[in-house]
């Protein structure tokens, strides 16, 4: 037990620090508390028999090492960059639409002192934050009037709050979707307060079943896009146009939750089977109100965008539950400068990566191929024909032809594990015992990131 009395003192600690800019970097409370927890791991670690050979200086050495590698624990904590080699173009996991780096650029010079989030600078005086999204969105597609909400869900729910709360909304069986998070329309109407009136069955429902079911208290007609999955064989749902005309003819709210924002029917020729709403088309076809998400196929940040009447727009403006619900001034920023690029010739990210052709990703495929067996060459690693996904829930059934790097080796998950602790962190999926590499959602200014960490993972690997 001699060898506790070999412990420096935190004083003496905190003046060999004094050298070492990364602790210097930190206030003392915590480096205080942090050296106080080692102590303690040490004290414990003594007692069992541990560093029966260390002296004063050798402890100040573990002491300072345990420290420096708590310190860069913690800089690993929170939100990094992620290589996502997975082929899931909106990986609701790995923070679904990649952003554009030109916007992102913009952000750091435009909040990095004040903005007019909230300021009316033509007539100088106080404006509302919905004015900054509502005036493009008006531009864009027509709309009388726009706001946003954080997510679509929350969308949904204010908007059945404040139309419908205490009354009746009719709703399609087939559509009674769970969406991420086990977050059901069901359950989202009830903590709203409108009343869920079900008509139809899962797979069919006609005119007659909206119509039969209109009463004194319904308030709503509400049409769910089928996020996740698709009912075939003996099917019927209405068209939107019928919805809206016996919406209008008993003088109802017509509302459509409409996924995943696909705005034009421009962007919908990369898919071959599109299901997904169009938002222009729907809205032309004369909806009260629509939302949709932000982060999905419109490629932007997470928000629920709530198109429609003004005066609908505005009596949700007005519900309480708005200041709970409504964007930060980074969202909002974001948001609109994705919405402005719609107005340009120029993709956004997701559907560059959508539209990548096969022979461009092959090649990338090829040369990364090379740079790999330059120091693996036993490895089992070849190209193959693969496919890439949508993901995000929106078009479940939608497979684009990729190809893609597969590795066989003993134990992939172990493989796998080791590049999630690169840095960046590089995400990859597994399929028939092999780790395949799929280059649709790496960018080409990752690749040399991409190899450097799967060269250092596979040494680790073989040890």
């Amino acid at each position: 037990m001699n060898q506790l009395k070999e412990l420096p003192s935190v004083n003496e600690l905190l003046t060999l620090l004094d050298a070492y800019p990364l602790f210097n970097s930190y206030k003392r409370t915590f480096i205080k508390n942090w050296i106080n927890q080692i102590f303690v791991t040490l004290r414990d670690e003594i007692k069992k028999g541990k560093f029966e050979k260390y002296g004063r200086e050798d402890f100040k050495e573990l002491i300072l090492k345990r420290l420096e590698f708590k310190i860069k624990n913690i800089e690993r904590f929170g939100v990094k960059k992620v290589i996502n080699g997975t082929g899931v173009i909106i990986h609701t996991n790995l923070g679904r639409s990649p952003l554009e780096k030109h916007i992102l650029d913009k952000l750091s010079s435009t909040l990095y002192g004040y903005t007019n989030l909230e300021f009316d600078l033509e007539k100088g005086k106080r404006g509302h934050r919905d004015d900054n999204i509502s005036e493009i969105l008006e531009e864009l597609l027509g709309v009388e009037s726009a706001t946003v909400v954080n997510n679509n869900a929350a969308a949904v729910f204010i908007v059945l709050n404040t139309i419908a709360k205490g009354k009746e909304v009719i709703v399609s069986r087939g559509e009674l979707v769970e969406i991420g998070g086990s977050f059901r329309i069901p359950e989202i109407m009830e903590r709203s307060g409108a009343i869920l009136r079900e008509v139809g069955t899962t797979n069919k429902t006609k005119i007659e079943d909206y119509e039969n079911n209109i009463n004194e208290n319904t308030a709503m007609i509400l049409k769910v896009h089928r996020s996740n999955f698709k009912i075939s064989g003996f099917t019927h749902s209405p068209q939107t146009s019928e919805l809206v005309n016996i919406s209008k003819k008993h003088n109802l709210v017509f509302y459509e939750d409409a996924g995943s924002g696909l705005l034009f029917d421009s962007s919908a020729g990369f898919f071959k089977n599109n299901e997904e709403p169009i938002i222009e088309k729907e809205l032309s076809l004369g909806v009260d109100v629509i939302s949709f998400s932000g982060d999905k196929l419109l490629g932007g940040p997470q928000g629920g965008i709530i198109l429609g009447r003004k005066d609908i727009v505005e009596r949700i403006r007005k519900n309480q539950l708005m200041r709970i619900l409504r964007l930060d001034k980074i969202a909002y920023f974001l948001l609109s400068e994705t919405l402005k690029q719609y107005f340009k010739r120029s993709d956004l990210q997701i559907f560059r990566m959508i539209n990548t052709p096969y022979k461009d990703l092959e090649k990338r495929c090829k040369k990364i191929l090379k740079e790999i067996r330059k120091d693996f060459s036993d490895l089992k690693i070849f190209i193959d024909k693969g496919y890439s996904m949508i993901g995000g829930g929106s078009t479940p059934e939608e497979r684009i032809p990729s190809p893609v790097i597969k590795i066989g080796i003993g134990n992939p998950n172990l493989l796998l594990r080791i590049l999630r602790d690169s840095v960046p962190p590089v995400v990859l999926r597994i399929e028939d015992d092999l780790a395949f590499i799929d280059l649709r959602t790496i960018l080409l200014e990752e690749e040399k990131a991409l190899v450097f960490a799967l060269k250092n993972a596979l040494k680790l690997y073989y040890g």
